[in-house]
């Protein structure tokens, strides 16, 4: 073995041996893998800290090459810049990195990983000390919680306790953070054991005791940090059977009245294909052709920049900006992927846990005014604010220029598995060329400390957070349909009411994750509050999904 590993970057080539797989792997503490051709595992990526290598697997081609230790820092993957990288953007490019290796081993080439990594013992120490403290710290929360368990009903020796007909288990106790994705109002919900505590979509719930199959101990967390009383809130196993009865009565009633047939279909990479909304898709086929994510996506960067090649007409870039009905994106969820059709998840409570953002935050502008606001934003600001440069697939035409109107990729297959390695935003197809923002040009607007303006779809958000990029996402709610008309004078009466219905639906679906919402009769008032909501929150702690626990 080697004893005196040099602290400066260095490189390290892995070669696969013949026929290993390229799936990713994780050991039994959750750390994710660099694959079972690689052999060793990776921790960190979390609150700023380095992604280093926490262990070699025995008889792996890591520990074979004895070129890789625990502690070193993994630096890059491939040219893939990992230094400010989360968790799941570091092993989603191990993944990729590894799959395409084993592609190249399987077509006769040498199949190899290329790692850049430092030797940082010190770092990742630390990152160890760190993360034995926040389990000391939450067992201390859990004692704490202890302490208000006099205010539960009594149990009795079987671990109930009877209020009425309503029980509640107290054998053990679990404290988490939560953020609400539905309101609640405890005045309107018959058999609460003891005092509730209303709640709206998006609080932040501290949770002292998750223990109970039907009812939970919680108290809601301010902005400030600040925490009031305890109360009783339904378990997320509650809300969500009592959701689903509701679905299977609302989908028997539908069957009844005859309703049903071949709603819109997408199309994956793989040839599958998916209902709506789900995850890991590029096209989508249905009766009534659309335009696809990539015009919107295409044609708004262009915007952006001044540079109309596309030769699509002022008229056919507002509509197709608008048309988020259309916006599929190829990569899947950090939580998992699409959603199969019967198996929709039923908004109730998501596992949070506070950080501070260590890149300036990226914006995400949602609603029917949210191009003229992007635009605002970069051209009065553009010293603070600005938009990136998107990747595609299809050849430069004149006047374009790599790196300032897109970066163009050589390779489909290598932006194909980029994009099933969670390495991009959002993407599509569009002419059959693929277009995308990536997780790396994102980044590069963050480390030149200016705020990314992202045209992106509410699907973006996950992905963002995963990344460690986390986005102040600000909802443009409009009052009426003819506020839209009144702010938007090219916008019809018929047009003004499919777009206020439409940020229903936005709202609906991902108004748990909003920063804000503002509304206002002028665009200069919306303005205004969305300067000030970017300002409120552009160094605040955050809170976050939690990807490594089930609620």
């Amino acid at each position: 073995h080697l004893t005196n590993f040099r602290r400066e970057p260095r490189q390290v080539l892995l070669s696969l041996d013949p026929g290993c797989s390229s799936s990713g792997s994780s050991s039994a503490n959750g750390s994710s893998g660099g694959g079972p051709g690689l052999g060793f595992n990776i921790v960190g990526g979390q609150d700023g800290a380095g992604v280093f290598v926490s262990g070699l697997l025995p008889g792996g081609i890591a520990e074979r090459s004895r070129r890789l230790r625990r502690g070193d820092q993994l630096l890059a993957v491939n040219g893939a810049d990992l230094c400010r990288a989360g968790h799941c953007e570091a092993a989603a490019a191990l993944k990729s990195a590894v799959a395409a290796a084993a592609a190249a081993s399987k077509s006769g080439k040498a199949g190899a990983v290329q790692l850049l990594v430092a030797y940082r013992p010190e770092e990742f120490t630390r990152f160890q000390a760190r993360v034995l403290r926040a389990k000391e710290l939450q067992q201390q929360q859990q004692a704490a919680a202890a302490a208000a368990e006099a205010m539960l009903p009594t149990a009795d020796a079987d671990g109930d306790a009877d209020v009425g007909t309503a029980t509640l288990k107290t054998t053990q106790k679990r404290s988490v953070y939560v953020r609400a994705e539905f309101d609640f109002d405890p005045a309107r919900e018959s058999g609460l054991p003891n005092r509730g505590i209303a709640f709206r979509r998006g609080d932040i719930l501290h949770v002292t005791n998750a223990s109970d199959d039907e009812w939970w101990q919680a108290r809601r967390v301010g902005n400030s940090g600040s925490q009031a009383s305890f109360g009783i809130v339904p378990s997320k196993r509650r809300v969500e059977r009592r959701e689903r009865a509701k679905l299977r009565k609302v989908n028997f009633n539908n069957s009844r009245s005859g309703s049903g047939g071949g709603g819109s279909t997408e199309t994956s990479l793989d040839g599958s294909s998916g209902g709506r909304g789900g995850g890991g898709s590029l096209d989508r086929s249905s009766a009534k052709k659309k335009p696809s994510l990539l015009q919107r996506l295409h044609i708004g960067h262009h915007h952006h920049h001044h540079h109309h090649h596309d030769h699509q007409s002022g008229q056919q870039q507002r509509s197709l900006q608008e048309d988020d009905d259309d916006l599929v994106s190829a990569a899947t969820t950090a939580s998992g992927g699409s959603t199969e059709a019967g198996s929709q998840r039923i908004p109730s409570y998501e596992l949070v846990r506070q950080t501070k953002p260590t890149a300036t935050r990226p914006i995400i502008l949602l609603g029917p005014l949210r191009d003229q606001l992007n635009d605002a934003l970069a051209s009065n600001y553009p010293d603070r604010f600005a938009s990136c440069v998107p990747h595609t697939t299809r050849a430069p035409r004149e006047g374009e220029e790599d790196g300032r109107d897109y970066h163009f990729v050589a390779s489909r297959e290598q932006m194909e598995r980029d994009i099933a390695g969670q390495q991009f935003v959002e993407a599509g197809r569009y002419n059959g060329n693929l277009y995308g923002t990536s997780v790396q040009s994102v980044r590069a607007v963050a480390d030149s400390g200016r705020h990314c303006i992202l045209d992106v779809s509410g699907q973006a958000i996950r992905r963002l957070e995963a990344a460690g990029l986390h986005p102040i996402v600000i909802f443009l709610r409009p009052l009426a349909p003819e506020n839209i008309a009144q702010l938007r004078p090219e916008v019809g009466p018929e047009q003004a009411a499919a777009l206020f219905e439409k940020a229903g639906k936005i709202e609906a679906e991902f108004g748990s994750m909003f920063t804000a919402a503002v509304s206002g009769s002028t665009v200069e008032d919306l303005f205004a509050q969305v300067r000030r909501v970017i300002a409120q929150h552009a160094d605040q702690m955050v809170w976050v999904a939690c990807t490594d626990d089930q609620l």
